[in-house]
């Protein structure tokens, strides 16, 4: 294997941690009792019919729940990274990852799912490299997008000081991440999962209430909104919640109690609400350019500008974003689509930073982002 991997033992689960194991085991199998259950009534089974009628029809809601998942996946395609860049954004991309990567090697191994560096050929990583730069099968791409990927491996060996092997690996045909091209993974959970975390959504949303957030909406944006208690002449500066992947604004609430009890009184707070990360049952999410104008039409009503432009359309007092995990992608698409709305960005557990660094140990990231330097 290449250097600077090192083989762990699995360390023994605690018990909490077989504790919960065994939960998950057991809330996945409810699904298949429910269909053995449903089987035995078809057939007029003795013990089948002499179950309640309560679990009668929790077990016809799990099996009818279950045919809906399996239809729904089958629909699914995997979404399109976004719109193409243009040549010269292609190639500064390149450049600046290969800049910020330390050890080539690993690198790649990682995005292989941590294949041997040595089982990686030319055509596996004009594969990958299609993908990670126009998002698109080899394939697909035409003459002189595949001459420019052709180019790209020479850039990217003449950086590792050595030429890969020629010819192509079959057995990492399959081995390559990516994410728009690879089947979506998908576990199936039942009914009563979403009845508890629809619960933990409605208790939620009525503590967010009695802090003072209403609940509103722009275009595909769902939102929670509450207004500074104590207005003032010259009014703080909105602070925008970005949440991450989980049960969406719930484990934020001791979060928000403090933050408004330290600044809710000059400032104004809104939480946008992302239901395809939150454990809820929905359509596909909007994308990036959808989202980031529904958060500037959020500033706008609630939030104006002292001044609109020149052809008097309304525009949004900048913001603090917090963005939190999946939040802080969110704080990269309005940086990048609509600055005009960010005033400051802080970012907790981000996952916007060195991601073209696949790593097997998180932890090992820190050792691997540059120095910050302090005259910028």
């Amino acid at each position: 294997m290449a250097s600077g991997w090192r083989l762990r033992r699995p360390a023994l689960p605690t018990l909490g941690e077989a504790a919960a194991s065994g939960f998950v085991g057991s809330v996945r199998g409810i699904a298949p009792l429910s269909c053995l259950l449903m089987l035995g009534l078809l057939l007029q089974l003795p013990l089948a019919r002499a179950a309640p009628l309560a679990l009668q029809a929790w077990a016809a809601a799990e099996v009818l729940f279950l045919g809906w998942y399996r239809f729904h996946l089958a629909q699914l395609q995997p979404p399109a990274i976004g719109p193409p860049m243009t040549k010269a954004q292609r190639q500064q991309a390149f450049a600046r990852a290969l800049a910020a990567t330390s050890d080539l090697r690993r690198f790649v191994s990682g995005w292989f799912k941590l294949a041997p560096f040595s089982a990686i050929r030319t055509g596996n990583a004009k594969e990958w490299l299609a993908w990670a730069v126009f998002g698109s099968r080899l394939e697909a791409l035409g003459a002189a997008e595949q001459q420019e990927v052709v180019g790209m491996l020479g850039a990217f060996e003449a950086a590792l000081g050595a030429k890969l092997p020629a010819g192509y690996n079959p057995s990492l045909r399959e081995g390559c991440i990516r994410i728009n091209l690879d089947p979506i993974s998908a576990q199936h959970r039942p009914v009563i999962s979403y009845v508890v975390t629809y619960t933990a959504h409605a208790v939620g949303w009525a503590l967010l209430r009695r802090q003072g957030f209403r609940r509103s909406r722009c275009g595909a944006l769902s939102y929670w909104h509450r207004p500074a208690s104590e207005p003032a002449a010259e009014p703080g500066r909105p602070v925008v919640l970005l949440h991450g992947i989980g049960l969406g604004l719930v484990p934020y609430l001791g979060l928000l109690d403090r933050l408004i009890t330290a600044h809710g009184a000059a400032c104004p707070i809104l939480l946008p609400e992302f239901p395809h990360i939150s454990q809820k049952i929905g359509g596909p999410p909007p994308p990036a350019p959808e989202t980031c104008r529904a958060i500037r039409a959020m500033l706008c009503r609630h939030c104006p500008a002292s001044r609109p432009d020149a052809s008097g359309d309304p525009q949004p007092q900048p913001a603090c974003f917090v963005g939190h995990s999946f939040g802080s992608i969110v704080c990269s698409w309005l940086v990048r689509l609509q600055p005009d709305c960010v005033a400051s960005l802080l970012f907790l557990d981000p996952v916007t930073l060195m991601l073209q660094v696949r790593h097997p140990n998180p932890t090992s990231l820190a050792s691997e982002l540059p120095e910050s330097n302090p005259d910028e």
